[in-house]
């Protein structure tokens, strides 16, 4: 799968807030909803690693980090 390095880059350039919030919205199209509340540090720096890289199994972790959160924050 191929991403555009342009928009990745300008994502990752985002103070935590905007990135969380500009993911999501990229979820909310695909039909997934996320806390409205990002994820802790740790957990958002992981996924602007993730996300920066563009591989597809990056971009599966990443998924995975979300779905964790989510289930955590749904507690």
């Amino acid at each position: 799968m191929q991403f555009d390095k342009q928009a990745l880059d300008a994502l990752m350039m985002q103070n935590d807030r905007a990135l969380w919030e500009n993911i999501r919205k990229i979820a909310g199209a695909s039909g997934i909803t996320l806390p409205q509340n990002p994820p802790p540090p740790a957990e958002l720096s992981r996924l602007r690693a993730m996300i920066g890289s563009g591989n597809i199994p990056d971009v599966s972790a990443a998924m995975k980090t979300v779905n964790e959160y989510k289930k955590r924050q749904g507690k």
